[in-house]
C-alpha cells in the first residue's frame, strides 16, 4: 500500500536535477501526464524550507559524479517527508532516439506508483496525509548494564548477531533515523540492502550513516563482518559469506526485477549465521522479503517490520505482516528501542557465545 495523497498534495511534484537540459525535459513529460510541476530545481538550490513546500513527491535525477552532491543528498534524505524517487543517473537520449520510450517508460513507472494523477475532482470531505516525521532521539538509546557486562569480554571474531535491513521506497530516510537511535557498541552487525540505482550506491552509504554511530561500510569482497557495522549490499552482485563471515562477491546478478532481491539476502544471511539472524523490513514497494520471512520463521529467527502508517510506501512491511510473520512492528525510533532491548534481554540470558553456525539448508 502507498501512503495516501492529500488534496493538497496530489498530482504535485518537485524536479531537481542537475542539468538544465535534464530538468526542462523532466518537466515536460510529466506535465504531459497531467501533474503539476511545482518545483524544477538544481540540487544545489535546495534548502530545507524547500523540502517542507506542499507535493507528493520528488523526482531526483543526477547525470554528473554522485560523490559531487553528497550534501544535497544528505538533506532530501533527511529532511523529506514525502517520497524521494532517484532517476536512472542517465542524460535522456534524444526524442528521436529508439532508446527514449524506454527513458520515458521507466520514468512514469517509478512515479505513477507512488503519485497518482489528479483526478477530475477529489471529495471535499478527503483528509490530508499526515506527514511522515520520526522523533528521534537527540542521542541514541542508552546501552543497558548486562550489555555494557558482556563488552568486556574479547570482541568477537565473527559477529554474534546479523540482522538485515531491507528496504524499497522511502527505505533511506527510515533506516537513516533507525541509525542515529542505535549505540554505536551494540553487539551487533547489520546487513542493508536497499532498492536503489547503482549510481547511488555509495553515496547511500554516506547518507545513511551521516549522524550514525555505526559505521557503513560497502560490500567489498573478502571483507569481514563485524559488530558495530552497517554492510550495503551491492546492487549489481550477488553476495554470500564465508566461514569467517567474509564477504562472497559474485558475479553474478541479483534474481527478480529489483535490485538486490532482498528475499535473496535474507536468505543468504540466515544459511550462514542461522539463528543468530534477524531482519527489519522497511518502508517500500512490492512483497520482497515475505518470501525468506518464511523461512526465517521455520527457524524461529525474529522478523520485525516497519509500521504501516509512518512508511512512504508500505506494500512490503505490509505483506509481512498480513501474512503473518511479523512479529514486531513499529516506526523507525521505535524499532531502534525494541532491539537494544532485544539484545540486552539476549544476553542476560544467554551469555555471549562465539558463533559456529552450521549452514541451514533452505
Amino acid at each position: 500500500m502507498v501512503r495516501a495523497v492529500s488534496n493538497v498534495h496530489h498530482g504535485k511534484v518537485g524536479v531537481i536535477a542537475d542539468t538544465s537540459l535534464q530538468r526542462h525535459l523532466i518537466q515536460a513529460l510529466v506535465q504531459a501526464q497531467g501533474y503539476q510541476v511545482i518545483f524544477n530545481l538544481a540540487p544545489d538550490r535546495v534548502d530545507i524550507d524547500t523540502l517542507k513546500s506542499a507535493v507528493a513527491a520528488w523526482y531526483v535525477d543526477l547525470v554528473s559524479d554522485e560523490s559531487d552532491w553528497s550534501d544535497f543528498i544528505d538533506l532530501i534524505l533527511e529532511y523529506s517527508d514525502v517520497p524521494v524517487l532517484f532517476g536512472d543517473g542517465e542524460d535522456a537520449p534524444p526524442r528521436t532516439s529508439e532508446n527514449y520510450p524506454r527513458w520515458e517508460r521507466r520514468l512514469l513507472n517509478k512515479l505513477s506508483n507512488v503519485v497518482p494523477l489528479p483526478p477530475a475532482q477529489l471529495p471535499q470531505t478527503e483528509e490530508a496525509a499526515a506527514p511522515i516525521a520520526f522523533d528521534t532521539p537527540k542521542e541514541a538509546v542508552p546501552l543497558p548494564s548486562s550489555i555494557l557486562a558482556s563488552l568486556a569480554a574479547e570482541p568477537p571474531e565473527i559477529p554474534e548477531r546479523v540482522w538485515v535491513l531491507g528496504a524499497s521506497l522511502g527505505g533511506p530516510s527510515a533506516v537513516k533515523h533507525f541509525l542515529d537511535c542505535l549505540p554505536g557498541k551494540l553487539p551487533i552487525a547489520f546487513v542493508y540492502a536497499q532498492h536503489i540505482d547503482s549510481s547511488f550506491e555509495e553515496v547511500l552509504g554516506k547518507s545513511v550513516g551521516r549522524h550514525s554511530e555505526f559505521q557503513v561500510v560497502l560490500a567489498k569482497d573478502g571483507y569481514r563482518l563485524a559488530h558495530g557495522e552497517v554492510l550495503v549490499v551491492p546492487i549489481d552482485n550477488v553476495i554470500t559469506f564465508g566461514e569467517q563471515a567474509e564477504v562472497i562477491r559474485e558475479s553474478k546478478a541479483w534474481d527478480g526485477p529489483y535490485n538486490p532481491c532482498i528475499d535473496q539476502v535474507m536468505n543468504n544471511t540466515l544459511q550462514r549465521f542461522g539463528k543468530h539472524t534477524g531482519a527489519i523490513i522497511f518502508s517500500g514497494m512490492g512483497q520482497d522479503g515475505v518470501q525468506a520471512a518464511a523461512n526465517f520463521k521455520e527457524v524461529t529467527a525474529p522478523i520485525w517490520t516497519q509500521a504501516p502508517e509512518s512508511c512512504a510506501s508500505s506494500s512490503m512491511p505490509d505483506a509481512i505482516i498480513e501474512a503473518g510473520l511479523s512479529q514486531f512492528s513499529a516506526d523507525p525510533v521505535g524499532l531502534a528501542e525494541q532491539l537494544v532491548q532485544y539484545i540486552a534481554d539476549e544476553v542476560k540470558n544467554n551469555p555471549p557465545q562465539r558463533i559456529k553456525t552450521k549452514p541451514v539448508n533452505l
